[in-house]
């Protein structure tokens, strides 16, 4: 296409047939659902808000008492195992990135000595149909034409977003929150304003991407323009920090990649200037942020949560209560155990680490950390990728998210938030570089243990 008048569309071309013909294959099938999966992360609360039924009175647990979005997750699911089983036989069912395979292990492993067992496996379960649905659908598929249906989903929830805006009365906070300090912010049809302002960093991240890889400077500088006020408009601090941070941190690592000269500076600055300072200055900084975490109202009051989960994690430190087994499980929940009033009201910890702690005790905090934080942060560094995967782009999408986490909880919990899409980062990022590795395309890379053995052929 031309300089820059839009992206590429992601429509699925027709294959084979009657010329001048669409025949339905399961590359269109499987592009079809993957862009429903994407979609249906961010719009599951629009009939809410359309209908005006939306209750911002009272906290609710967001995503295990929205039986219509399992239920479609289901329908997804299944139309993507039916597409991969189709083409790879029953073994290609059991096609999953290396990093999920032990965090998932120890997580269903926890159902046994969970402490709702049956709350923990309906839980557990969701989010292993998330991450399979998004694995079969992306597998076999070539990263650009990902890519470009990613682009394509985030662009429908974002124009869905700003026609709220424009017509839905519930799509801004109204008086009446039980936080008032939210009123006026922006939420489209997300949850709330903290939902609307992850999805919309990380359609800012996207859009930024595609417009400079296209370099579009109709379509693409739009759709970045719309992402940024819309996320501006949220009023979610957390989101406004972190993709600043994530967008430098993908500029630098890819720039360390590059050359290894950057990344030699960056570890001598690191350990010859940042640490020195952190340990010379470690008594003032310790009181200011026991000052900070002792005030009550100090990161709109996210700081009362946290002492709960760490005096449960101190008496539950190696297996904690069991994968989904901490918050929302009624009289049964150790919550209730360690606080009274409001906080026993929540369904997060506001810090996807902690939540993980609790639930799933310092071993599976840590296969998370390794497998999902520093494994795919060492492959970012050092892995080469196959052409067509673009490590600016899964850099910020990733360390976006795992910024995020420390103020939000998302990390392996459901199709909650922007998990879905560091799903897909963590996906495509496995496939490329083991594809790299062997001197390959994506679509060869060599199965994992859990993976089938037959060559995948690119799409």
């Amino acid at each position: 296409m031309g300089a820059g008048t839009g992206f590429p569309g992601a429509g699925f071309p027709a294959t084979g047939g009657i010329p001048g013909t669409r025949r339905l294959s399961p590359k269109r099938v499987q592009g079809a659902v993957f862009f429903a999966a994407v979609a249906l992360c961010f719009t599951a609360n629009a009939p809410k808000i359309i209908l005006g039924t939306v209750d911002d009175s009272a906290m609710a647990d967001p995503t295990s008492g929205d039986a219509i979005k399992q239920v479609l997750f289901l329908g997804v699911f299944a139309l993507a195992a039916a597409v991969r089983l189709g083409q790879g036989g029953w073994r290609a069912l059991l096609s999953l990135p290396f990093p999920f395979v032990p965090v998932l292990a120890w997580f269903w492993l926890s159902v046994l000595w969970a402490i709702d067992p049956g709350t923990a496996v309906r839980r557990i379960a969701f989010t292993s149909i998330v991450i399979m649905t998004i694995t079969y659908c992306l597998d076999g598929m070539s990263p650009r034409r990902a890519t470009s249906i990613l682009t394509a989903a985030f662009t429908t929830v974002l124009l869905g977003d700003w026609l709220a805006i424009g017509l839905l009365h519930h799509a801004i906070h109204l008086p009446g929150e039980l936080d008032q300090s939210i009123v006026g912010s922006w939420r489209g049809i997300h949850e709330d304003k903290n939902e609307a302002g992850g999805f919309a960093a990380v359609a800012l991240i996207l859009f930024l991407h595609e417009a400079i890889r296209l370099r579009s400077r109709i379509c693409g500088a739009a759709l970045v323009l719309l992402a940024a006020v819309f996320l501006a408009q949220t009023h979610s601090k957390t989101s406004l920090a972190f993709v600043v941070a994530a967008l430098a941190a993908g500029f630098l690592i890819d720039a360390g990649f590059r050359h290894a000269t950057f990344r030699r500076l960056g570890l001598v600055i690191l350990v010859g200037t940042v640490v020195p300072a952190l340990l010379i200055s470690w008594d003032a900084l310790s009181a200011e942020l026991a000052d900070f975490l002792a005030a009550p109202d100090s990161l709109t009051g996210r700081v009362q949560i946290w002492p709960i989960l760490t005096d449960f994690a101190a008496d539950n430190l190696l297996l904690g209560s069991g994968y989904g087994s901490f918050w929302g499980i009624g009289e049964a929940s150790p919550v209730l155990d360690y606080t009274s009033g409001w906080l026993t009201t929540i369904y997060q910890a506001h810090n996807g680490y902690l939540d993980l702690l609790v639930q799933t005790g310092a071993v599976g905090l840590a296969l998370v950390v390794g497998s999902l934080i520093l494994a795919p942060l060492h492959r970012l560094l050092y892995a080469p990728l196959a052409p067509g995967v673009s490590r600016p782009l899964l850099a910020s999408i990733l360390v976006f998210g795992c910024l995020r986490d420390l103020l939000e909880s998302s990390l392996m919990d459901r199709a909650t938030s922007i998990w879905p899409i560091m799903v897909v980062a963590y996906c495509l990022l496995a496939r490329s570089s083991a594809a790299a590795a062997r001197g390959g395309s994506p679509a060869q890379a060599r199965p994992t243990p859990l993976q089938p053995r037959q060559q995948r052929v690119a799409s």
